[in-house]
């Protein structure tokens, strides 16, 4: 195999050298400006640039994590504010039951 079509397999996910050891990686989350969302992977030791291109073409910038709260999370907080704990459970119980 070239130097170039190995580079390629592994690139692509394909079977890699078992004495070949791979970098640290991380993953960095980016939301462009109509809203989609993805992560890029880089090696831990780079600095993940500020700002990256979205499929769609428009500029995304770095999710803020610690701010980041998942959307049931959310919705979950909001339920508890303006229900107790027995009308929670009475809540999920209907849902199950709806389910089956």
């Amino acid at each position: 195999m070239t130097g170039t079509a190995d580079s390629a397999k592994r690139s692509q996910g394909g079977a890699e050298d078992p004495h070949e050891a791979l970098c640290p990686r991380q993953r960095v989350s980016y939301t462009c400006q109509r809203g989609h969302a993805f992560e890029v992977v880089f090696a831990a030791s780079a600095t993940a640039p500020a700002a990256w291109d979205c499929r769609c073409g428009k500029p995304a910038g770095l999710c803020d994590q610690s701010a980041a709260e998942p959307e049931l999370q959310r919705r979950m907080t909001q339920v508890r504010q303006r229900r107790n704990e027995a009308e929670l459970e009475q809540l999920i119980a209907d849902r199950i039951a709806r389910r089956n």
